[in-house]
């Protein structure tokens, strides 16, 4: 099955992208989650491919996420730029015996993640590249309305979620239940009294440190399938996705902050609901291991994780989760 999609894949991109094609040297499998990645070996250059998850977004959609990038990286961003085809379409299709998966290219973005002790130093530097980000997203959203999904509450944690529910019984105990809905009728009542002008637009969604590429000191965000029209507090709160129970986080987002403010305004009820959006992303994310139970990630979380993910609930709930200004 895998040799017969590596040889669909090579014949893709020979046939699609001639100039990758022609010094195309072996194809290697990346990583698997929403989509499947694999690296483009052509000598002296290298190239990222995805494989889009059929159903997961559109090729309008896709074609709308690159168009983001594209307007980013042209304003100082640092972002993989997608490569486009010989007829100059930055979305192909290859015909599987399963039916037809979108494919996309990116640019090879040499460097490193950052790692677990570097946290500090690179939150502050994603502050300055998300608050510029804001900026700029405030600017271009009118023109990706309808072209981009909406993550509100009902498709964050709502009756309609992205990725379903969080709830699974030999996981969630009847306390744990019940913290988990306590806080899902707080973030809910929060949000209707949340306003102002500019506090939804497009985001990332995902801006975490495995999106993100240390290149010669600089940042290089990655993988913006997931970006969506939503709250800019919420694309904070999921920069410390999977990270939420780790209590240096608090740290790490204070540090984001200080340097986001250098560029862009936020008040006092900005700053309270932001902990409420850590809660709501960590159920999401709970919603999404369930959904994910067999990729490569997923199967590193497991009931100590859900363990984390309560505590973390607790605590928010508590106002134990302090951030400032």
């Amino acid at each position: 099955m895998m040799e017969n999609l590596m040889s669909l894949i090579t014949r893709h991109v020979r046939c699609e992208y001639p100039e990758i094609g022609r010094n195309l040297l072996d194809i290697s499998f990346i990583t698997s989650s929403e989509n499947h990645t694999y690296r483009l070996n052509c000598g002296e250059n290298k190239y990222s491919l995805r494989l889009q998850r059929p159903g997961y977004h559109s090729r309008e959609e896709i074609q709308a996420e690159l168009r983001f990038v594209e307007i980013l990286n042209d304003r100082n961003i640092k972002t993989a730029r997608p490569v486009s085809t010989s007829s100059g379409e930055n979305v192909s299709i290859v015909s599987a015996p399963g039916g037809d998966i979108l494919v996309s290219i990116f640019e090879w973005i040499d460097g490193e993640h950052p790692t677990p002790e570097k946290n500090l130093e690179v939150y502050g530097q994603l502050g300055l590249v998300m608050g510029t980000m804001h900026n700029i997203s405030e600017s271009i959203t009118p023109f990706f309305y309808d072209k981009r999904p909406s993550w509100n509450f009902d498709r964050i944690i709502g009756d309609n979620s992205v990725w379903g529910s969080w709830y699974q019984s030999n996981y969630v105990s009847r306390p744990q239940e019940n913290l988990v809905k306590r806080s899902i009728y707080e973030i809910q009542k929060r949000l209707h009294e949340y306003h102002g002008e500019k506090i939804y637009g497009l985001i990332h969604a995902d801006m975490r440190p495995t999106n993100i590429i240390v290149r010669n000191n600089e940042l290089v965000i990655i993988d913006f399938d997931d970006c969506c029209h939503s709250w800019y507090m919420f694309d904070i709160a999921a920069s410390a996705s999977f990270l939420e129970h780790d209590y240096k986080v608090i740290d790490w987002l204070n540090e984001l902050l200080h340097n986001y403010l250098t560029v862009r305004k936020l008040n006092q009820d900005d700053l309270d609901i932001l902990p409420y959006f850590i809660a709501m992303r960590r159920i999401q994310l709970m919603a999404w291991y369930f959904s994910h139970i067999n990729s490569d990630f997923a199967k590193t979380l497991g009931h100590e994780w859900f363990e984390c993910s309560y505590n973390v609930i607790e605590r928010i709930l508590q106002g134990e989760f302090n951030l400032s200004l």
